[in-house]
């Protein structure tokens, strides 16, 4: 073994000091030859590792690649290995021409850049998998296609180095330091301010205590939005169905499916005691912890796995930094439901009356002998992460088969096809409705507005166009680090309620997390605990139960800490420290940390103070934790992040539900009765509850009444008829 590193690092060397004649194209072109050598000699000695068991999972297996449970085509592992060549070439170029490297990068012709596409053959319906809906990019926001990034990278070395200290060069505090630091300090308030704490525990339990009061259902109620509320469980959680819609980084595993992947740290399933052999795979990227820690030390974990994500080839192919790729399409599609390959959906369809498959307790389908507390199935295996999140998973499954069933009855000669797709396509307009008009204004308030996202088509032409100027690629800022604040809203506790919505269980969240089938007896209970559970979004750190718990080994030990993970994600991708970011949602141009005091509390800018060097040395997400939220769930950054985001996700969709331009666009009266729908009405119509609050995203209040379902008015299928 010592051996083959040792050849490896002369290959190196000898390559990255060869004396150039001068800078021209012709040595240029020669040093890409050489790193395609470089990474051909890698891959040699990983396979040689690999069969000698040194490493558990090749870097990267060119024969079989694996997303989850589902398989990638040759044309993404194509992508990954050719952005390892160009990494290396990178790598070489920097060092050999230090001070022109980046513009040198342009003598490499456009074989040598990117990797063959396929031919695309665009119809005139939506894809699975995103691709044609950009006509003139036909892969923009597709699955497996790269993020897009706001900003410039930053990396220590420009390429893909992690970020270090602006001032100093010393590394960034580890993401656990923070973690503890920032935890450490809301325990602190805690203790000094005990009546929050039981102010809310009062909330929780008298929400939903007792006979509701029934009022009348409002025409439109996302128009109508209350003055004063709160965002209940399931409100906070459809914002975790969305994340899964539309984002995911890639996760590269090897031959066996059931293999753990790449192991940075030892033992795995008996406490990460330390590192391990595999820590000088190139992937690693580990987290770690004191040997103090407050929580770990008890267990004798010093060690977190983090695998870095894996990279790509950018649209342009001007591949000048590191850039990481997205799993789902970047469209509001409903690929979490439906899927972004043909073989995954064929096998979720029922192939009768357009139907999907959902097991008898009419939840979801279910992988075959499964043994496991969480064994549903859809478009993204991420569903039995909670049983909340599976649980919006099924309820937009039963929308699907309800539409079936009443497009069935009003057009009785359509075949399983046509069902099949107008249900799809019907269903994901009902849900880009309550999206983008009855949950972002509520999360969002005047973003919404500002961002041009909600606006009045009767006094804008350009209010229902698309606009294939604007990148549909999902922007790395916000889902890996401005988005993720959302997280600290997370709750200790979750609850299940009865009939009589009094509470009948509570439960860690810890607990709940991968034991979904619980869904299938306790459908009902858990849906009203989350409808009636209120979300206080004041911490500034994560709640325990996901800080050290996160898919714990065992009930009563360690998980992973989900915020180092979250901290460590945006470091690997090369995200932009927090000050960045403020600037440019704000104007306000930061030279010293006084510069953020307009939207930072005294005591958080100190805490901040603490932990980092400089105010440059932030991250996004510390930052966006430290924000003063006034009465919202996040603050300035993270709602003016989220409204570009949204931007993006409305007017790059080609087929967005309500444009007059779209392929397959609805009519007039179609589009208006979607209009009519809200959640509230959707929950009524794929479940047997009695009541729903007239905004269901909501707890229950005086501003926000509860609707008998009785009282809702029918979907009216005629205008689908025999169109």
């Amino acid at each position: 073994m010592k051996i083959l590193k040792y050849l490896l690092l002369c290959f190196v060397q000898h390559f990255s000091t060869v004396k150039c004649t001068g800078q021209n194209c012709s040595s240029v072109q020669r040093l890409f030859e050489d790193a395609e050598k470089l990474s051909a000699l890698q891959r040699e000695i990983d396979q040689i590792m690999f069969q000698n068991g040194m490493v558990s999972t090749l870097t990267v297996d060119p024969t079989f690649i694996t997303f989850g449970e589902y398989p990638v085509d040759t044309v993404f592992v194509e992508q990954m290995l050719r952005s390892q060549d160009l990494l290396n070439f990178l790598r070489m170029l920097q060092e050999k021409y230090p001070d022109s490297w980046q513009k040198l990068y342009s003598c490499l012709s456009e074989n040598d850049r990117c990797p063959k596409r396929p031919q695309y053959t665009c119809k005139r319906e939506r894809s699975l998998d995103g691709t044609c809906n950009n006509p003139h990019h036909r892969t923009m926001g597709a699955s497996f296609t790269p993020y897009l990034r706001m900003f410039n990278s930053y990396f220590a070395d420009g390429i893909d180095t992690v970020r270090r200290s602006k001032y100093s060069n010393n590394e960034l505090p580890s993401p656990r330091h923070i973690s503890n630091e920032i935890y450490a300090e809301q325990e602190r308030r805690a203790a000094r301010n005990p009546s929050l704490h039981l102010m809310q525990l009062d909330q929780e339990n008298n929400i939903c205590n007792g006979k509701p009061n029934y009022a009348q259902p409002i025409d439109l109620p996302w128009k109508h939005q209350p003055r004063e509320y709160t965002f209940s469980f399931l409100g906070y959680m459809f914002g975790q169905l969305v994340a899964v819609d539309t984002a995911n980084r890639i996760i590269t595993k090897g031959p066996d499916r059931t293999a753990p992947g790449i192991q940075c740290c030892r033992n795995p399933n008996a406490g990460n005691i330390g590192m391990s052999r595999e820590i000088s795979n190139p992937a690693c990227l580990p987290l770690v912890y004191p040997v103090n820690d407050p929580f770990y030390s008890r267990y004798n974990v010093t060690c977190g796995n983090f695998v870095r994500g894996a990279t790509l080839i950018p649209s342009d192919c001007r591949m000048k930094t590191a850039e990481y790729g997205n799993a789902p399409t970047a469209y509001a599609d409903l690929s979490g439901i439906y899927g972004v390959d043909q073989s995954t959906l064929d096998s979720l369809r029922e192939r009768q009356g357009g139907r999907l498959i959902t097991n008898k307790y009419n939840v979801l389908p279910e992988e075959p002998n499964c043994t496991i507390p969480a064994c549903y199935r859809a478009g993204d295996f991420r569903l039995n992460q909670s049983p909340v999140l599976a649980q919006w998973h099924s309820l937009l499954y039963r929308n699907h088969n309800f539409l079936c069933k009443s497009m069935k009855a009003q057009n009785p000669t359509w075949s399983d096809e046509r069902l099949f797709n107008e249900c799809r396509r019907l269903n994901i307009g009902i849900y880009q409705h309550i999206l983008f008009n009855e949950y972002l204004p509520l999360f969002l308030k005047d973003y919404s507005w500002k961002a041009g996202i909600r606006c009045d088509r009767t006094k804008s032409s350009d209010c229902d166009k698309y606009r294939s100027d604007i990148d549909s690629s999902i922007i790395i800022e916000f889902t890996q680090a401005a988005g993720r604040g959302l997280h600290a809203c997370t709750p200790d506790f979750v609850y299940l309620r009865s009939e009589d919505r009094k509470i009948e269980a509570k439960i860690a969240f810890s607990d709940t997390l991968g034991v979904t089938n619980v869904l299938d007896h306790r459908f009902n209970n858990i849906l009203r605990g989350a409808m009636c559970q209120p979300i206080h979004c004041t911490n500034i750190s994560y709640s325990n139960e996901i800080r050290n718990r996160m898919f714990k080994l065992n009930a009563n030990g360690p998980g992973f800490d989900l915020f180092s993970v979250d901290l460590n994600r945006a470091r690997d991708n090369g995200l932009p420290p927090y000050h960045v970011l403020y600037t440019k949602c704000t104007g306000i141009k930061v030279h010293r940390w006084d510069d953020l005091r307009g939207h930072f509390d005294r005591q958080n800018l100190a805490l901040m103070v603490k932990i980092y060097e400089s105010v440059f040395d932030m991250d996004a997400l510390a930052g966006v934790l430290m924000e003063r939220r006034d009465y919202s769930l996040v603050g300035v950054v993270a709602r003016c992040m989220a409204a570009e985001q949204f931007r993006h996700l409305k007017y790059a969709d080609r087929y967005f539900y309500s444009f007059s331009d779209c392929p397959t666009k609805f009519t007039t009266e179609q589009i208006n009765e979607i209009e009519k729908m809200s959640i509230a009405k959707l929950l009524c119509q794929v479940t047997d509850l009695e009541s729903v609050p007239q905004h269901a995203f909501l707890v229950e209040s005086e501003h926000n009444p509860n609707i008998l379902c009785s009282n809702y008015r029918d979907f009216d299928f005629t205008l689908w008829s025999g169109k």
